[in-house]
């Protein structure tokens, strides 16, 4: 594909990078053609390798091939015209700021069940850490019941009490549902609705719902199927995520890690 495009109109997206997509901004030029690379070699992936480093990309533990997918693994673009590739650069590298940001504050865990998740809600509560830093998000077409919210725990902390229902008088009583693509309805409920970022994006960079953000971004484009990763996987079987945001708490986010994976949380 090279020989049909100056070089000046191509740019690569690591694999490890791929979720900074989902703080793109809507206007961002669109490439009109793209193909999985090893960035190594230069050569084109196979849809087998596309698959499986999609699948595997946001595992914490890697067989040695798979790491290596993970590693020399990109997404290749082709714009329109020089111009068009800068101003996406330019587009590129805020994302990845943003993206950067997140990932140093925020600590992400994921848990088997609900009831783990809110055991660790009213244990990080216990610490001293504010509810306001505090979000939980799961799959909403699996738990559209009559109970979702924050659950009392043990804390002596004030916690927002349970909301009946879901859609609008949910969402007044401190309950959002967003869609997410390459993921469908999420529930989420505390600081994530006050968050600062204040975009569907931080919920799809906390998830690393890179599947839904590249064929976002691809828009009308003739590309394969992307296969759904990892913590796609997760939440559409009924995993639960919970994050913290970390920032100007006492605790190091080393600290709170530790304290989710005792209550049962896989910490990504």
């Amino acid at each position: 594909m090279e020989a049909d495009h100056a070089s000046d109109t191509a740019f690569v997206i690591k694999a490890v990078e791929l979720a900074a997509l989902n703080f793109l901004p809507d206007s961002h030029p669109r490439p009109i053609e793209s193909e999985w690379i090893n960035r190594a070699t230069d050569q084109v992936l196979r849809p087998m390798s596309v698959e499986q480093m999609l699948r595997t990309l946001h595992r914490p533990h890697l067989s040695d091939s798979a790491a290596r997918l993970r590693e020399n693994a990109g997404l290749r673009l082709w714009f329109a015209h020089a111009a068009a590739r800068h101003a996406f650069a330019r587009d590129f590298a805020a994302a990845h700021e943003a993206l950067s940001t997140l990932d140093e504050y925020t600590v992400l865990a994921v848990f088997e069940r609900r009831q783990q998740a809110d055991r660790a809600i009213g244990e990080l509560l216990y610490a001293g850490v504010p509810k306001d830093r505090i979000s939980k998000f799961w799959r909403a077409s699996r738990f559209m019941d009559t109970q979702i919210g924050w659950q009392q725990g043990h804390s002596p902390m004030q916690v927002a009490g349970t909301v009946a229902g879901t859609g609008l008088a949910g969402a007044l009583f401190g309950l959002a549902v967003f869609s997410i693509p390459g993921v469908g309805p999420v529930a989420a409920s505390g600081a994530i609705l006050a968050s600062t970022y204040g975009s569907m994006a931080t919920v799809s960079g906390m998830l690393g719902a890179t599947g839904g953000a590249i064929a976002r971004m691809l828009d009308d484009v003739d590309v394969d199927e992307v296969a759904a990763n990892h913590l796609e996987s997760q939440i559409r079987t009924g995993k639960t995520f919970l994050t913290v945001d970390t920032r100007s708490l006492h605790a190091e986010p080393a600290d709170v890690a530790a304290l989710l994976r005792a209550e049962g949380g896989e910490v990504i």
